[in-house]
């Protein structure tokens, strides 16, 4: 199967990503403070067919009727894709640093990670580090509305590295904001947006270590978020305002050596989160499924090797098949260290089964340098990554989901043949001997 992808290049390195709806996204990154001319951006790009130019040829049939016609041609759109400019906002560069985290809600607002000018952090003694803004009608603009110093530190070295904010909630309850700074004692601030400008957290993180990653559980109305560190897998279950915060942790110290560390995490049901930890020497990517069990505890369903010649894991995003209603395969994407994108299929077959995870297809050298995110479309239409590099990624995935989950089945015919080749090989070298 071969997939429809092209890049997109910028003036400036990109670090948030947000799908708005299948075609259309939301990208924020610039080139930091200064003078050298890179600017700091956020921009909304839609999907779009290319339409096709004047060709100039007589023979266009169309082309003569319509001129005969007095009628202007009109130009034909072609199957191949680009990406449209909707809108964008400039931050002025005397102002800020470079945007380094993103989130969007439906409603329509976005939320942005971003430092203030190391000159006006040390003048003012403040670091504006979270700044809104509101999408217009059409998204046709992108207005400020607000900004706050959400963490204390004036270090202009630090910033809020990842924002995530719940989808689904409870009838009257405001959407849960987790965010993260990007130090390496981390900061995690949770509660709900409403409440972001009072700058109080309902959980603290005690430990003197970064936080690598953090997910929000969207498939249960009361929010459950979790995070990892090195060697630590945390689940917070936030109650209602008269229930206590539960919190549910496991070690890896005991499960894999010292150069073993834990990169990313997600949910991939209401009971199920899958980590990404990779062991550096050796090359390899490793991911675990914990279930939590009726009595909330930790239970480790699948630690299996998905990734060789890896020595780390950038970004990871997933999403369920739309015609699979019971929710019990997904999709997985992961962006690696070495410029690829590998998607893989993940069966889980209900919460107490053993979940599979199955390779289906790599991308390699996607992009020049540091690929920074990516983001699957709500309805799996596409797949868009973007980096340092300056460059937009976009990958359309075939139209019937069926034919994707069919390289599930093609990869292990394949690995069957080949194995079924070594082994003939080896026979007609054991009796030529």
């Amino acid at each position: 199967m071969s997939f429809n992808s092209f890049n997109t290049t910028l003036d400036y390195p990109l670090f948030g990503l947000n799908y708005i709806d299948d075609n259309t996204f939301v990208v924020s990154g610039g080139g930091g403070e200064g003078r050298h001319g890179i600017p700091n951006e956020i921009a909304i790009f839609r999907i779009v067919n290319k339409l096709e130019g004047d060709s100039g040829k007589d023979d266009d049939i169309e082309d003569k009727k319509a001129a005969e016609n007095g009628q202007p041609k009109v130009p034909k759109l072609l199957k191949e894709k680009q990406l449209k400019l909707i809108s964008k906002y400039t931050f002025d560069k005397n102002s800020t640093d470079a945007p380094m985290s993103l989130a969007y809600v439906d409603n329509q607002s976005l939320y942005i990670g971003i430092n203030d000018a190391k000159n006006l952090i040390e003048s003012s003694k403040k670091n504006n580090n979270l700044k809104s803004f509101k999408i217009s009608e059409h998204l046709a603009d992108i207005n400020p509305v607000s900004q706050t110093q959400l963490f204390n530190s004036l270090d202009p070295q630090v910033y809020i590295k990842k924002i995530a904010i719940s989808e689904q909630q409870a009838a009257n309850m405001d959407p849960y904001a987790v965010l993260v700074t990007s130090d390496t004692k981390s900061q995690i601030y949770i509660n709900t947006l409403s409440q972001l400008n009072l700058r109080s957290s309902i959980f603290q993180h005690t430990e003197d270590v970064e936080i690598k990653d953090v997910a929000i559980n969207n498939y249960v109305e009361v929010s459950e978020i979790s995070y990892v560190t090195r060697s630590l897998l945390k689940i917070i279950k936030l109650g209602q305002a008269s229930s206590k915060t539960e919190v549910l942790e496991t070690k890896f110290d005991k499960f894999v050596g010292p150069d073993f560390q834990l990169l990313r995490v997600i949910y991939i049901s209401s009971t199920q989160v899958l980590v990404l930890g990779a062991i550096t020497k050796a090359k390899q990517v490793i991911a675990a499924v914990f279930s939590v069990t009726d009595k909330n505890e930790l239970k480790l369903q699948l630690s299996q090797v998905v990734a060789k010649n890896v020595r780390s894991v950038n970004a990871i995003d997933f999403k369920h098949y739309l015609k699979d209603h019971n929710k019990n395969h997904g999709l997985l994407a992961v962006a690696t260290s070495d410029l690829s994108i590998i998607l893989y299929h993940v069966n889980l077959d209900g919460a107490q089964a053993k979940p599979k995870i199955f390779k289906l297809y790599e991308f390699k050298q996607v992009h020049a340098f540091a690929l920074t995110n990516l983001k699957i479309s709500p309805k799996l239409k596409s797949l868009i990554s973007i980096s340092a590099a300056n460059t937009i990624n976009t990958i359309e995935f075939p139209s019937n989901e069926d034919d994707l989950i069919k390289l599930k089945n093609s990869n292990s015919l394949i690995s069957v043949i080949l194995f079924l080749l070594v082994l003939l090989l080896a026979i007609v070298f054991a009796q030529g001997r």
